[in-house]
C-alpha cells in the first residue's frame, strides 16, 4: 500500500493546462530543425542509468530520437572526479536549448554564470527555497521542472523517528556540504521545528566528504537515543552504501529520505516515489522545445510518497517494527 500525502503547492489544473495546450503547427516546426539538450548531474553514468534511459525513452515516445531530430549531451560530474563546475562549463560551452539539472545547486552555478537558455530541474530539494522562481504555479524565471522538498514529508520523517524509537531524545541532521547542491536553510529550519513538535533536541551535524560520515556515526553510537535524519544529496546518494554500512555497524537508527538507501540495506526511507521524475523532466524538454516559455510551466511536486522498509537490517539492528508502520510500508524488503 503506499503512503499519500496531498500537497496543497501546486494547482493542478495550472500544471495541465500549460502541457496539454500547444501552438498549433509547433511539434512539426519544432521537429524539423535538430536540437540540443544537455543532462547534468553528480553521479556516474552508470549510477544514473536508472534515470538517463527512462529520459531517453520518453523522449523518442514524443518523436524526439537521439543522434536524428535530437543531440543529447551527457555530462555526468561523477565521471570528472566529482569535478562539477568543469562539467557545467563544458555543458554552457555546447549552448544547448534545454539543460536538464539534477539539484538547485547546480542550477544556482549556471544562473551566476548568467546562462540564459531554458533549465529543467530534475529533482531539485526546492526551486522556492534557493530563490529560482517566482512561484509554483508560474515561475515567471528561465527555470522550471520538479521540486522535491515538502514541509509535510519532513514533519512526517520526525513523526516515524517517535514512532520507530519512543525513547529518541535527539534528531541528528546530516548536513552533506557539496558543491553541486545547496542545503536550504528552510529545510533545516523546519527540520527543527519538526524535531521539537515531537519532543526531540535537534542537533545539525555537518559532512563534507565520506570519511566524516563513519566518524559521524562512531561518535553517535556512544548514545542509542539518537537518531539521523539523511537527507538526498550528491555526497549521500553517491555514498549510500557507505553510510548504511556505518549507521549499521555502529547500530545507530538512520531515516533516509529516498528508497535507494533502503534497498542497498538502510532501515527505512519515506520520500516521493523517484521514477517519475525523469519521465516528468522528458515532458518539460518536450514542451520547451515546442515552444513553451519555461516562465509558463509550472512546477510540479509530487503528492506520492511511499515508504519502503528493510525487516532484515531491522532485526540486524534490533529495531522491532509496529503493526501500523508495516501496514503503511508500500514495500518491505525481507
Amino acid at each position: 500500500m503506499t503512503i499519500r500525502q496531498k500537497s496543497s503547492m501546486l494547482s493542478r489544473r495550472a500544471i495541465i493546462k500549460a502541457f496539454l495546450i500547444c501552438p498549433i503547427g509547433s511539434k512539426a516546426a519544432a521537429q524539423s530543425q535538430k536540437r540540443r539538450v544537455a543532462w547534468v548531474t553528480s553521479k556516474t553514468s552508470i549510477a544514473d542509468a536508472s534515470r538517463t534511459e527512462p529520459f531517453r525513452a520518453a523522449l523518442r515516445a514524443k518523436g524526439w530520437i537521439e543522434g536524428g531530430n535530437i543531440d543529447i549531451l551527457w555530462a555526468f560530474a561523477g565521471d570528472k572526479n566529482d569535478d562539477i563546475d568543469a562539467v557545467i562549463m563544458e555543458v554552457i560551452a555546447q549552448r544547448a536549448d534545454v539543460i536538464v539539472a539534477e539539484t538547485a545547486g547546480i542550477i544556482v552555478k549556471l544562473k551566476q554564470l548568467k546562462y540564459e537558455s531554458a533549465i529543467v530541474s530534475l529533482s531539485a530539494g526546492s526551486l522556492e527555497g534557493a530563490d529560482l522562481i517566482d512561484s509554483i504555479n508560474r515561475p515567471g524565471r528561465n527555470v522550471t521542472g520538479s521540486q522535491m522538498l515538502s514541509t509535510d514529508l519532513i514533519y512526517k520523517r520526525a513523526e516515524l523517528i517517535r514512532e520507530l524509537l519512543p525513547s529518541a531524545s535527539t534528531m541528528v541532521f546530516m548536513e552533506p556540504l557539496t558543491a553541486a547542491a545547496l542545503m536550504q536553510r528552510s529545510y533545516v529550519e523546519t527540520a527543527a521545528l519538526a524535531a521539537e513538535k515531537y519532543g526531540l533536541k535537534f542537533v545539525k551535524i555537518s559532512v563534507r566528504n565520506p570519511d566524516e560520515v563513519e566518524e559521524l556515526y562512531k561518535k553517535l553510537s556512544i548514545d542509542a537515543s539518537q537518531v539521523v535524519l539523511v537527507p538526498s544529496n550528491p555526497l549521500t546518494v553517491n555514498n549510500a552504501k557507505k553510510i548504511v554500512k556505518s549507521s549499521n555497524d555502529y547500530r545507530v537508527l538512520s531515516i533516509y529520505e529516498v528508497a535507494l538507501f533502503v534497498k542497498v540495506g538502510g532501515l527505512i526511507s519515506y520520500g516521493p516515489i523517484g521514477d517519475k521524475f525523469p519521465l516528468i523532466a522528458a515532458d518539460y524538454v518536450d514542451r520547451i522545445l515546442k515552444g513553451v516559455p519555461p516562465s509558463d510551466l509550472p512546477i510540479y511536486q509530487s503528492s506520492d510518497y511511499e515508504m519502503v522498509l528493510n525487516l532484515n537490517t531491522a532485526r540486524d539492528i534490533g529495531i522491532q517494527i509496529s503493526h501500523n508502520i508495516l501496514a503503511r510500508a508500500a514495500e518491505i524488503i525481507e
